[in-house]
Order: C-alpha cells, then sequence, then structure tokens
C-alpha cells in the first residue's frame, strides 16, 4: 500500500521534472533566436 503510494508520486515528480525540462529548453531556443535578431540589429 504504502509503496504503491510513493511509487505513484515518485512517478508525479519524474512527470513534473520532464515537463520543466522541455520547458527550459524551448526557453533557451527561443533566448537564442532572440539574441540572434538583435545581433542582426545592430
Amino acid at each position: 500500500m504504502i509503496n504503491q503510494s510513493l511509487r505513484s508520486r515518485d512517478k508525479l515528480k519524474d512527470d513534473a521534472i520532464s515537463q520543466l525540462s522541455d520547458q527550459l529548453v524551448a526557453l533557451s531556443t527561443r533566448l537564442q533566436e532572440i539574441e540572434r535578431r538583435q545581433q542582426l540589429m545592430t
């Protein structure tokens, strides 16, 4: 019973971490695009 609950909590954390990781990658990509555009303007 306790094991089951720990396992599902673990999975929730794993899902949250992977979602955050994806968002971080997307943000980094957008930031690089913005920086590239600013360099082209100067």
